[in-house]
């Protein structure tokens, strides 16, 4: 079963019910780790755990929303419970809003701070007190907090901002516990994944236009993995990377180092593609 990287560590993941966050319980687990997941997403997620046992791995699952306090303490308590205390929280959960500033609601507005900053500062505030000495809490920002957002994903096309603004918010956070959290002997680094190959972006690459130029967005000439975000979350937390602290790392392709890679993507996008049409994402 691999290195068994982080044996014996116990790991509360966000967001498990797909996407990085499944590939994160799983990986974790196959690296010896016990996962504590959770997510708003019952049925997904217990088909995480459902795929982590099949293979004798030793996962959990709370269904609940992140950005309410007292779903959060139970989240910790279970975990704490059952195992004494934690060594990672990997805050993955992120659900953004995609609108317009003129025509977004304070409904909407409240719901981006809920879902992309609450459900990070929440389980912090619960676990620390939990998480033992060399131990880590893993925060998921974004390239959509270093450089304008689009839609689904980085370019020029609107829509993106308030999920721009709560990412890097989350990359300032990170800064500031680091700084909080070192006389607990605890480390804190984000990490901004790029364009990543996921459901959500799977229409652009049938846009006629936007589609054949999709690779062009990274230097690498293609979409980031979730395994490739997840292995890195995972070296973070192994002795190896017991020096870093306090950053936010990139995985995007190069995406940063070059731009946008287009000078508009709003005139490049086809009218009525759902992958890029800011009302299909309300």
């Amino acid at each position: 079963m691999g290195g068994r990287r982080v044996e014996g560590k116990v790991a509360l993941i966000s967001g498990t019910a797909s996407g990085q966050g499944r590939v994160a319980c799983l990986t974790f687990a196959r690296e010896g780790a016990t996962v504590f997941g959770a997510d708003v997403n019952e049925e997904g997620g217990r088909e995480t755990v459902e795929l982590a046992r099949a293979e004798g791995l030793d996962a959990d699952f709370m269904v609940g929303d992140l950005s309410d306090e007292a779903t959060v303490e139970a989240w910790i308590a279970r975990a704490v419970r059952r195992c004494g205390g934690i060594d990672v929280l990997y805050n993955n959960a992120s659900s953004p809003i995609v609108t317009l500033v003129e025509e977004t609601t304070m409904e909407e507005w409240d719901a981006s701070i809920r879902n992309e900053l609450t459900n990070v500062f929440l389980p912090t505030k619960h676990a620390l007190p939990r998480i033992r000495p060399g131990g880590i809490v893993i925060n998921i920002a974004s390239v959509a907090g270093i450089r304008g957002a689009g839609t689904v994903m980085p370019g020029n096309a609107p829509g993106g901002w308030a999920h721009g603004a709560m990412k890097a918010a989350v990359r300032a956070m990170t800064r500031c516990w680091a700084i909080e959290f070192a006389p607990r002997g605890v480390r804190c680094v984000s990490i901004s994944p790029g364009v990543i190959e996921t459901a959500a972006n799977a229409p652009l690459r049938q846009d006629p236009v936007l589609g054949p130029r999709a690779e062009e967005l990274t230097l690498v000439g293609r979409f980031g993995k979730s395994e490739e975000v997840v292995s890195l979350a995972l070296w973070l937390c192994t002795e190896e990377a017991g020096f870093v602290n306090g950053v936010d790392i990139t995985v995007d392709g190069g995406w940063t180092a070059m731009g946008t890679g287009f000078p508009s993507l709003a005139k490049l996008v086809t009218p009525g593609n759902p992958a890029t049409s800011i009302q299909a994402l309300r």
